[in-house]
């Protein structure tokens, strides 16, 4: 396989933790249940365009109006309270014609000599609509800042990287999306985590002045497997998240992902890999995504004609 179709591949393999995903000149592969395209480093930083929504937590009430415990599911009418107003927050986010995330992925990956930690923020803006999105990524590592940037439009992935720049001589590639839509979105990848999970009542928050409850998600591997396609192995150590949900109408204001697990290096060394995201999503809202310029003249890396 040439080294440009192993590109194509590895491209389209990784494609978005939801946005959040960047390399810096190897792989930082995430490990969150979804698919999402990968970029390499650059150098400016971008400012959000939508301010999300901010959590703040408050006291816990030592139980709910009806007496039940909203501290956790050791309540069976909590637990039955949780999961009705998860499926309202994953009807909220599949029904929501675009929003605007701001997000960030940490993933640390630690080896018996030492370890290495990636930091990126992102801004994704999706339009559900037409299927299209756009994400802008800030990605911090070994003291390098960069910036790259993932766009889905009229069914292509569109790449911007100062590594392909060096390695095609454009600074954008691109290839056909397929059927990666169904994990590309951040609201996608949390549709799916919250439909596959078990959801317990984890605290009580305040958004915006507005009541919202913290529901804690215990996946369910084998659901994951078959809303998505993500496949837990043996690798994976530990598998969870965590959803901000408006008490009364089930939008949802924020989400986390937690994995951890080992795997070996190309030497041999055993590595555990930490990755967590955060994401806070704006109200739903209309969002058109346009391709930015010098996007028309990307590369195709899988065979397809300019």
């Amino acid at each position: 396989m040439t080294r440009r179709a192993l590109v194509a591949v590895a491209l389209a393999l990784t494609l978005l933790v939801a946005g959040c995903v960047g390399t810096t000149g190897e792989s930082t592969s995430t490990d969150e249940p979804t698919t999402a395209a990968t970029t390499a480093a650059a150098s400016t930083t971008t400012e959000p365009t939508t301010d999300a929504a901010t959590t703040e937590p408050t006291t816990t009430a030592s139980g709910g109006d009806d007496g039940t415990d909203d501290d956790g599911a050791t309540n069976g009418n909590a637990s039955m309270d949780a999961n009705a107003l998860a499926a309202s927050a994953s009807s909220s986010l599949a029904t929501a014609e675009g929003v605007v995330v701001e997000g960030n992925l940490t993933r640390t990956a630690r080896t018996a000599s030492g370890s290495s930690t990636v930091d990126v923020s992102f801004t994704e803006r999706v339009d559900a609509d037409v299927r299209e999105l756009a994400i802008e990524r800030t990605v911090q590592a070994s003291g390098r800042t960069v910036e790259t940037a993932t766009y889905l439009v009229n069914g292509t992935f569109y790449e911007r990287s100062p590594a392909y720049e060096r390695q095609y001589g454009t600074e954008w590639v691109r290839l056909p999306a397929g059927g990666a839509w169904t994990n590309a979105s951040s609201t996608a990848v949390v549709t799916r985590l919250v439909n596959a999970s078990d959801a317990s009542l984890a605290s009580n928050v305040t958004v915006d002045g507005e009541r919202a409850v913290v529901l804690a998600l215990d996946v369910n591997e084998s659901a994951l497997a078959s809303f998505s396609g993500y496949r837990v192995d043996d690798s994976v150590n530990a598998l969870s998240g965590t959803i901000t949900v408006d008490a009364s109408t089930g939008r949802v204001y924020a989400a986390t992902v937690h994995v951890n697990r080992t795997v070996e290096n190309a030497y041999g060394d055993e590595v555990t890999v930490v990755t967590d995201v955060t994401r806070e999503f704006s109200a739903p809202q209309p969002v058109t995504v346009q391709l930015p310029g010098g996007a028309d003249e990307a590369t195709p890396i899988n065979g397809t004609r300019a």
